[in-house]
C-alpha cells in the first residue's frame, strides 16, 4: 500500500492473508479466497508470494506499516497503515505477478478525509493502478469503491467474492461500485492486471 503524501487520501485499515500470483485466477478460485479458503490447491504453484504477518515480520522496499494484533478470521496479527498524519506502508517491487488477493478491514475515522487508498501500483510501467474507498461526508459515493487504472492494465477487481469489475475506470472517480461498503469489518479484494 502506498499513494501520495497528502493526507486526504491515507488509509488507516489493517491488512491480512496477502497473496500474489503469477496467473489470472478463475471465479471459483476468487470466491473460494474472500470464503477465507486457500483457493484450491493448485494456487500453490502460481503463488510467488504469501504474507500473513504471523511470524511479526514482513520484507519489501519500504517497510513502514506496523504489525499489530488481530488479523482476519481470528489470526494472530495484521498490517496497519498509517492514518491520517503518517504514510506507513509496504511496498515491494521485486516479485513480479499478475493478481493479488488480500483481506482489508476499514477504519474510515481514522483514514483521510477523502480517499482511503488500499493499493497503488503507481510507481511500475504499466501506469497509475489505486484501488480507493470513497470517504468523503457527504459525497454521493460515499462508502463505495472505485479503481483508475489510466491504462486499463487492471482488467478484474473482486470485492468479497463479487465481481465489482465495472468500477475500474481510466479516470479519476467516474467509475464507482454500485453497492457501500460497512466500516469496521474486514472485506476481502482481488485484483487482476490484463497480462
Amino acid at each position: 500500500r502506498g499513494y501520495q503524501t497528502n493526507t486526504q487520501y491515507h488509509t488507516h485499515g489493517y491488512f491480512d492473508d496477502v497473496r500474489m500470483f503469477n496467473e489470472a485466477l478463475s471465479t471459483s478460485q476468487i470466491t473460494d479466497l474472500a470464503a477465507g479458503n486457500n483457493g484450491n490447491p493448485s494456487l500453490s504453484s502460481s503463488q510467488v508470494l504469501y504474507e500473513n504477518f504471523e511470524d511479526n515480520a514482513y520484507t519489501g522496499d519500504v517497510t513502514t506499516a506496523t504489525i499489530v494484533s488481530g488479523g482476519y478470521n481470528s489470526s494472530n496479527y495484521a498490517l496497519q497503515s498509517g492514518g491520517k498524519n503518517n504514510y506507513n506502508r509496504w511496498r515491494i517491487n521485486t516479485t513480479t505477478y499478475q493478481s493479488v488477493s488480500f483481506w482489508y478491514y476499514r477504519d474510515s475515522a481514522n483514514s483521510g478525509s477523502n480517499m482511503e487508498a488500499l493499493f497503488d501500483n503507481n510507481r511500475q510501467t504499466n501506469g497509475m493502478n489505486v484501488l480507493f474507498f470513497k470517504n468523503q461526508t457527504g459525497h454521493a459515493s460515499k462508502d463505495k469503491v472505485s479503481f483508475l487504472s489510466s491504462t486499463s492494465a487492471v482488467s478484474k477487481l473482486y470485492i468479497n467474492g463479487v465481481d465489482q469489475s465495472s468500477a475500474i475506470t481510466t479516470s479519476w472517480e467516474s467509475s464507482y461500485t454500485p453497492i457501500t461498503y460497512a466500516d469496521n469489518t474486514w472485506h476481502h479484494f482481488y485484483i487482476e492486471f490484463s497480462s
